[in-house]
């Protein structure tokens, strides 16, 4: 049998356990176990899974993770989430669907700081769906608007997604943060001038809120400001390149406890579950990526990625062709897998073949981020919206994947411009 082929058959066993409910970092590892000493020996698979725990876990690089995770849990523990809620809301309440949109934007805020979905999903679930509820939203919009908004965490940095990305294919990761935060603008004007068309087309889907004085909005823009500058000091720090991305994120650490302190929002308790959040989030990723790096070893032992890439020049398809295919590739496989287990376990197998067929790194990192977060919102499993079906209670997952389902043109138009205007997502980049 041809080693690809042997190879194509392990990863298929990855698949087949990932399937049956194993976690991805063991299936990743009894595949480049098997593979690995059916393509060379048991020994040399052994120390491939060895010398990879020790690359991994001394690689002063991924202290970048616990920090930027901690910042962000900092920060939802201490309450910040409600003031940025409270702000938006105080602007843009009055608007058609302006509860929903005020919830898109404070997502949009929090994302400046937290690095994930499902906190967003959490922290406005709790803040933004009481509101809706008590002015009569339809329930279906009102947690698929927050499902949704949630993943504009991945493109706004510090996004984990990103800095996932960067390790596994050498990518700067500064430059992979300022190249979401166009994406993550633009998608947060698409949802929002969704939400509005749509509530204004049928406006018992979304009553507007009260109209704010000039007082109280300028009140609860006051509360935000703490978070505002937080953010400027960790992006501008590493826009500027006075830090790099592991320096900003113990930048933002202690300007976290910093404001949470000042504001009297600071506990013991809160310090320490935020402590052991941090660890254990942390831990997960980490220990994901390290199998994930002995699979890619595989994968690159076994030749697959350099047959695809071939296959794929022979085949002689064009630029948009070849990422479509990519991009419907991602669609199905969200539909049965979350964000950073299909980031882990596709991207050594097409970063190859996108870099043999001449996309920019950095743009291909931002389009592949998005599809995968796609997934997050996408049946059967959509790991947000089982969140937000938890915490609505009388809402079933059917119905808030039907509310999902008009907002998946936000995600086909933000895909379709990065794909046509690269510079969406490059320009920042560019100037660093």
């Amino acid at each position: 049998m041809p080693r690809e082929t042997r190879g194509l058959a392990a990863i298929g066993l990855c698949f087949a356990l990932i399937f049956l409910g194993v976690h991805v970092a063991a299936a990743m590892a009894v595949t480049s176990l098997v593979g690995i000493s059916i393509l060379i020996s048991a020994n040399a698979s052994l120390t491939s899974i060895g010398t990879t725990t020790i690359d991994v876990v001394s690689d002063q690089t991924w202290s970048v993770v616990p920090l930027f995770t901690w910042m962000g849990l900092i920060v939802v523990a201490s309450g910040f989430a409600e003031d940025l809620y409270r702000a938006a809301y105080r602007w843009i309440g009055h608007l058609p669907g302006g509860l929903a949109s005020a919830s898109t934007v404070a997502c949009a805020g929090l994302s400046s700081i937290v690095g994930d979905t499902l906190s967003g999903v959490y922290s406005m679930g709790s803040i933004a769906l009481p509101q809706m509820r008590a002015y009569g939203y339809d329930m279906k919009l009102a947690t698929a608007s927050i499902a949704c908004a949630a993943t504009i965490g991945v493109m706004i940095p510090p996004s984990l997604a990103f800095i996932v990305y960067g390790m596994i294919t050498e990518v700067s990761i500064g430059k992979l943060f300022m190249a979401g935060i166009l994406p993550g603008i633009l998608f947060t004007i698409i949802l929002v001038s969704l939400i509005t068309i749509r509530a204004k087309l049928n406006p018992a889907l979304a009553p507007r809120g009260e109209v704010s004085t000039w007082d109280e909005r300028k009140q609860a823009s006051a509360r935000v400001w703490p978070i505002i500058l937080l953010m400027l000091l960790v992006l501008g720090g590493i826009y500027t390149g006075i830090v790099t991305p592991n320096e900003a994120g113990g930048l933002g650490v202690f300007g976290a406890l910093v404001i949470a302190a000042a504001m009297r929002r600071l506990t013991w308790a809160t310090l320490w579950h935020s402590i052991e959040r941090t660890l254990l989030l942390s831990a997960g990723i980490i220990v994901i990526f390290m199998f994930a790096t002995a699979f890619s070893r595989f994968i690159a032992i076994s030749g697959l990625t350099q047959q695809l890439a071939d296959l794929i020049i022979g085949l002689e398809l064009g630029k948009y062709q070849l990422i479509g295919a990519i991009l419907l590739f991602y669609v199905l496989i969200g539909m049965f897998m979350n964000a950073l287990p299909a980031l882990v376990l596709t991207v050594p197998l097409f970063f190859p073949v996108a870099m043999s067929a001449g996309f920019d790194p950095i743009w291909f990192g931002v389009v592949v981020v998005i599809m995968v977060e796609l997934g997050v919102v996408t049946p059967p499993i959509g790991v947000n919206v089982f969140a937000i079906a938890t915490m609505a209670k009388d809402v079933s997952m059917y119905d808030v994947f039907r509310g999902v389902f008009p907002f998946w043109i936000a995600f086909v138009i933000l895909i379709g411009l990065i794909v046509i205007f690269p510079q969406i997502s490059l320009f920042l980049p560019s100037l660093m």
